[in-house]
């Protein structure tokens, strides 16, 4: 028997109903598998997430921020804000809180306390939850139902932006204050003296011959001892004082309280003292020296930039005393620095505008007088100052790096005289000429010579090469792979100012050296200083054991000559002979076969 049709609408309700039942069921099951998904997605997340109400009470966290605060989610849910923060933390976030509340996002940094941790770094957002109320009359309000906290850890980040402002502000290599933070504190400081009528002191300082280290045992080292230096550096001075790298081999030192004169002076000096113990960097054993310029607020400059300039006036005036000093700003320095400029940029120009010119002073043979030789000495003949000497302009060409290619021209213009000297059937004998001892660290250096003497036909055993110890014993056993090079050419080999440096007997005797030549300082001496006189009987005996020939530098009087002959010495050269000549007049003595009287007996 069939349903009666009241029957059926029954049961079609009955199945719709179930039918909404069945899809309601469904909803909230992707509704909830939907949460889980979400609440998965959040906890997830590095980022620290909360849901606080308008009552300030937590409603919801991640397992970041359960890890961080060290509350579980049902620990904190209903507590309060100001419950977990200490007070402190609280009245830091309270303002931001208060703006969430009203309905504005914000976002702001702050550090914070974690437990069993450091303090770390957040960047804290805050986006209130605004829900729309219909009211009775139809309309619509907002109102703000609390907001979401989302809080990321940028102690990383803070990390590197500190990293990059310190290195903004200071010197990689040393540490130590930059010029752009030395200047910023030279700027208060004046500042601060201009209003109590304070003094302040500058103090510039330049290391001695450090491209010395640099050329011969390379920037690693350099820096090494950069470092060394800049410690000793801010151990000679106070605690208030300012320590800074400019760069290069140039620091300054801020005094901004100083009793007087004499106390600055104390302090330079006490700074020299320390750099002068001896430095052991990577197993070399190095002494090193500076030169320091002081110039002083309000005497000497008004402001940052002329008083670091006058400061380092001073430290060039420094170095013109000796180096290794120190020395005050003056308007005379000032004079000097300019004078030292204009001869930089003079030196510059002297190669092409043909400046330089070669003299020749000649080696005599202390037994028959007869020319054996000749030393080939560099002149520089300045268009406005007249002949520059060689102290002022040789170490300046050392210091500059142009002795180089100036020291390159002179070897070829020797080299050519000489030839011409010896087409013209002119006893020339042997000619020497200095290495300076950037020269000799070229890696080019006998590549650069061999070239020369093929192009100019000279032989070599015609040209002998001057080199100071200094020069040589920077690096002994790169210095003694570069002179067997040399030697192995067929040149000769001396070495200049013997006695002056590091005298190392056991070296000298692995030297492929030719001559050894005393220098002026013992041989002006030698009859009044007992000192003089038994250093110049030593290296002559020296000499003699070791089968090298000796030649005496600076010799003026008759009796100097006497000693040196008593004592076998083989050569000298002198203004008792003759001064440095130039070229054309050096060949009449040549075309004359000229022999000096070597009678001593006046």
């Amino acid at each position: 028997r069939k349903p009666d049709v009241q029957v059926r609408r029954v049961i079609d309700s009955v199945r719709h109903l179930a039918g909404i039942a069945v899809e309601r069921i469904r909803a909230a099951n992707a509704l909830e598998q939907s949460a889980q998904y979400l609440r998965l997605v959040i906890d997830s997340m590095p980022a620290l997430v909360a849901y606080v109400d308008r009552d300030e009470r937590f409603r919801f966290i991640n397992k970041t921020f359960e890890r961080w605060f060290g509350y579980s989610s049902e620990q904190i849910h209903g507590m309060k804000v100001e419950s977990i923060a200490s007070p402190d933390l609280y009245r830091i976030v309270k303002p931001y809180v208060d703006r969430a509340l009203a309905g504005e996002s914000v976002t702001y940094e702050r550090q914070q306390p974690v437990a069993n941790s450091a303090s770390r770094y957040l960047e804290v957002s805050y986006v209130p939850d605004i829900a729309e109320i219909s009211d009775e009359k139809g309309g619509v309000r907002q109102e703000v139902r609390g907001f979401v906290s989302l809080m990321t850890d940028i102690t990383a980040r803070k990390a590197d932006e500190e990293r990059l402002h310190f290195l903004a502000r200071h010197d990689q290599l040393t540490g130590l204050p930059n010029r752009a933070l030395f200047i910023e504190h030279l700027s208060f400081a004046l500042t601060q003296a201009a209003r109590n009528g304070a003094k302040v002191a500058v103090l510039f300082i330049d290391l001695d011959r450090f491209k010395n280290v640099n050329d011969t045992l390379g920037h690693p080292i350099g820096d090494r001892l950069l470092q060394a230096v800049a410690k000793r550096f801010r151990g000679g001075v106070r605690e208030g004082d300012t320590v800074a790298r400019l760069g290069g081999d140039e620091f300054t030192i801020l005094i901004s309280a100083y009793t007087d004169l004499q106390s600055l002076g104390q302090i330079a000096q006490k700074l020299l003292d320390a750099l002068a113990a001896q430095l052991s960097i990577n197993g070399n054993e190095l002494y090193m020296t500076a030169s320091i310029g002081i110039s002083i607020f309000p005497d000497d400059a008004q402001d940052v930039a002329m008083l670091i300039r006058n400061s380092d006036i001073a430290m060039y005036r420094a170095k013109s005393l000796g180096k290794n000093t120190y020395a005050f700003f003056s308007p005379q320095a000032n004079t000097e620095r300019y004078e030292h400029l204009r001869l930089e940029t003079g030196l510059r120009r002297a190669l092409e505008n043909n400046e330089f010119e070669i003299h020749y002073q000649p080696r005599v043979s202390i037994d028959s007088g007869r020319i054996l030789g000749m030393e080939a000495l560099l002149r520089w003949n300045h268009p406005q100052l007249g002949r520059v000497p060689p102290l002022d302009f040789i170490p300046l060409a050392e210091e500059t790096g142009l002795i180089v290619p100036i020291g390159t021209w002179v070897i070829h213009t020797v080299c050519a005289q000489v030839k011409a000297w010896q087409d013209a059937a002119f006893e020339t004998g042997c000619t020497s000429i200095n290495l300076s001892a950037l020269q000799f660290r070229q890696l080019d250096l006998a590549a650069t010579i061999a070239r020369i003497l093929d192009e100019t036909g000279l032989a070599a055993k015609s040209i002998e090469f001057e080199l100071t110890e200094s020069s040589v014993m920077a690096d002994a056993q790169e210095a003694i792979a570069v002179l067997h090079a040399l030697k192995s050419m067929g040149l000769r080999l001396a070495i200049d100012d013997f006695g002056t440096g590091y005298s190392s007997l056991s070296y000298l005797k692995r030297f492929p050296i030719d001559t050894l030549k005393i220098d002026q300082s013992f041989v002006r001496d030698i009859l009044a200083d007992t000192g003089d006189a038994a250093i110049t009987e030593a290296v002559i005996a020296m000499a003699m054991s070791l089968r090298l020939r000796v030649i005496a530098e600076g010799v003026e009087t008759r009796e100097q000559l006497a000693f040196l002959r008593k004592h076998r010495c083989h050569e000298a050269q002198g203004y008792l002979f003759s001064r440095p000549l130039p070229a054309h007049k050096f060949e009449s003595l040549l075309m004359a076969n000229t022999t000096y009287s070597v009678d001593v007996r006046g």
